[in-house]
């Protein structure tokens, strides 16, 4: 009986000390819409990329590339809030 129980404590102990710890997902990427409808000469409303979960993104990018015609604006805010302006010309 007293290894029995010697082992179930072990077993409890270990169990304890794994769930202790946790593990964080991160970044925890966000995107203002999923999609944007645009003419020609018209801006359209800037699409925000929110990174909530991690200050350590620092550059992201598109794929495949964009079209002809469209920019895409990489400038990181300090807010991690990043603005996708695309530009028809």
């Amino acid at each position: 009986m007293k290894n029995k129980l010697i082992k179930f404590l072990a077993a409890s102990i270990i169990l304890v000390s794994l769930n202790a710890f946790s593990i964080a997902i991160t970044p925890f990427i966000t995107i203002s819409t999923n999609h944007v409808s645009a003419t020609v000469g018209t801006a359209i409303t800037p699409v925000t990329i929110t990174n909530t979960n991690s200050a350590s993104l620092v550059h992201y990018s598109i794929s495949p590339a964009i079209s002809n015609g469209l920019s895409f604006n990489k400038k990181l805010a300090p807010s991690l809030e990043c603005q996708l302006l695309p530009l028809i010309q």
